[in-house]
């Protein structure tokens, strides 16, 4: 089935335009962990001004009274670090992951959230947290929603992603996309995506480019046949990549990127 998404007057939405340090997915592989099950979290953030990134990335497992389980570890003492802390200067980033032991009686045929892990991208020199030790960087995690009050709004993205658990492991949405290798400027371009059968009428398929722009920023979709997508070309020439992310329903997260020349 071939789902035609038509723009108005050929021009690309300015929301799907990357401009600045994005994190674009937080995803684990399998989706959805069953009882013993290891995998990763894949992390990819867009740089579309190319001059690199500043990358935090850590767990932050909810309590009931709503702050961290790592926060809550460390101030009595049974940890001495912020367990699952990563940084990085690349634009992805695979950690593993494995479901946790003491959850694993819990898990049941509906997929629930395990933990959520917080990813903080920013461009070099930005963030004062980066460069943080000991107190001043787990005071700094303990509260992710805090941590944009004081950073600007310009080179900096926040991003919350959610691992899920049940029963049985189901593997995580995917999507494949082809695309030219050239567009003219300010020419449309079809991309054709292939996703999986798992999507259902929950799930969101979201375009996003480093220039130009895509028809809309999103298309809710149930299909699992090909979708066709129009991407818009910028007026000026030069290297463009493109992304396609697919959510399901149980917070599952797949992307496909592909690069083109406008010329």
């Amino acid at each position: 089935m071939l789902l035609w998404l038509l723009a108005c007057g050929g021009m690309g939405d300015p929301a799907t335009t990357l401009r600045d340090v994005q994190v674009l997915t937080i995803a684990s592989d399998p989706g959805v962990l069953g009882p013993g099950s290891v995998g990763t979290l894949d992390t990819f953030v867009a740089d579309p001004v190319g001059e690199g990134i500043e990358l935090l990335q850590w767990p932050c497992t909810p309590t009931s009274d709503g702050e961290c389980a790592e926060h809550a570890a460390i101030l009595d003492g049974t940890s001495e670090d912020w367990l699952g802390l990563t940084r990085s200067d690349q634009t992805t980033l695979s950690v593993d992951i494995a479901t946790p032991a003491a959850l694993q009686p819990l898990l049941g045929p509906d997929p629930l959230p395990l933990w959520s892990v917080w990813t903080l991208a920013c461009a070099p020199g930005l963030c004062p947290l980066m460069e943080a030790q000991g107190d001043t960087l787990v005071e700094g995690l303990a509260d992710p929603t805090e941590l944009l009050v004081d950073l600007p709004i310009d080179g900096v993205s926040l991003t919350r992603g959610w691992v899920y658990g049940a029963a049985e492991s189901s593997p995580a949405p995917g999507v494949s996309c082809s695309a030219p290798e050239t567009a003219a400027p300010e020419g449309e371009v079809l991309v054709s995506c292939t996703l999986d059968a798992l999507l259902d009428d929950d799930s969101a398929l979201y375009g996003y480019a480093t220039a130009g722009g895509w028809e809309a920023p999103f298309v809710e979709t149930g299909l699992s046949g090909p979708v066709e997508y129009a991407w818009y070309a910028p007026e000026d020439p030069g290297t463009v990549t493109l992304y396609v992310v697919v959510v399901d329903a149980r917070g599952g997260q797949g992307i496909w990127s592909g690069s083109l020349r406008v010329e």
